[in-house]
């Protein structure tokens, strides 16, 4: 049974496919939504201020270790659509809802989810609590804009 999780902090990506995206069947492959969701998650992550530079900057970084995707509807060549990123949980792991949309119809096209965890680099020992670098940027967003809850 799934459990509604608030949303600390949204942030909207807008995207449109090329030629390269697409498979035999003339829609996006499969496995190019999740290039679409890497470029959500850093703009995300930038809007926290938090992005790759300052991970790398910080000593931390922050693998993977659950995804999960459902196809709804196929996206074709040149179909604008946007992507709504949720970052759902920040204190153990991060946890992220992605939900793809049509920019004409607002129509749902896929969703996923990714959690990650953070990780000292250099290190192969999985954190059970985020550090104190990423906690501090997720609270300052929360409290200057106290309706991202």
């Amino acid at each position: 049974m799934k459990r509604n999780i608030p949303v600390l902090i949204s942030h909207r990506t807008d995207l449109k496919p090329a030629f390269q995206d697409l498979d035999i069947m003339n829609v996006v492959w499969h496995g190019r939504y999740w290039q679409f969701i890497e470029t959500a998650r850093n703009a995300l992550f930038q809007k926290i201020g938090y992005g790759y530079p300052e991970m790398i900057t910080t000593g931390y970084q922050y693998p993977i270790v659950q995804a999960d995707i459902k196809y709804i509807r196929p996206i074709t060549l040149e179909q604008d659509f946007y992507i709504i990123s949720d970052l759902l949980e920040f204190e153990n792991r991060i946890k992220i809802k992605f939900r793809f949309y049509d920019n004409k119809t607002d129509q749902l096209l896929c969703e996923a989810s990714s959690t990650q965890v953070a990780m000292v680099t250099g290190e192969q020992h999985l954190q059970f609590v985020t550090p104190e670098c990423w906690q501090s940027k997720v609270r300052s967003i929360l409290e200057e804009n106290p309706n991202e809850i």
